[in-house]
């Protein structure tokens, strides 16, 4: 069942709740931008990258569609969708703690190179929005896509424009 759900979530494109969803992740993307650059996590530093065209179009499979495939679409199975709302928040929450807790993980065993980031608290606040806004989007569109998209252009925006380099290797 729980694979039938991801299975889902990767074949329907969103149906409803577009516009929701569209004012949901650009209110995301004011408060990631906005807390980073005034938090100093942040800082404005466009990279130039050799091979920024591979790397960009790698990071839609892992960090996004293999992250909101095991965070949304099978940690929010899609029964919740006719479910209250109330019940909702409750999977959209559970998902995105668990989302949160795996990023100090993530830098532990494979990517040491993140721990600057993936262990500071201002980062983890803004993994947290985000998780919360991509089960928002799933929730409310049907469809993985959008937070797919959404989580893709976050780590995109984080790596080129805001000083994440750390994916770089040898710029950072």
């Amino acid at each position: 069942m729980v694979v039938k759900d991801l299975y889902l979530g990767l074949l329907s494109f969103p149906r409803h709740g577009l516009k929701l969803g569209i004012a949901a992740a650009l209110g995301f993307s004011a408060f990631a931008v906005g807390f980073g650059l005034s938090s100093g996590l942040f800082t404005f530093a466009p990279v130039k990258y050799p091979n920024a065209y591979f790397l960009i179009l790698t990071m839609v499979i892992f960090p996004s569609l293999l992250e909101e495939g095991i965070f949304r679409g099978l940690l929010i199975p899609r029964k919740v969708f006719s479910q209250s709302t109330r019940q909702q928040w409750l999977y959209i929450l559970g998902s995105s703690v668990i989302f949160v807790l795996w990023h100090p993980f993530n830098a532990f065993l494979f990517n040491t190179s993140a721990q600057l980031f993936f262990y500071d608290l201002r980062f983890l606040l803004i993994v947290m929005v985000l998780g919360v806004t991509c089960g928002y989007l799933y929730i409310k569109t049907h469809s993985l896509w959008p937070c797919v998209v959404v989580h893709w252009l976050t780590v995109v925006c984080w790596v080129f424009i805001f000083g994440g380099r750390n994916l770089l290797g040898e710029v950072a």
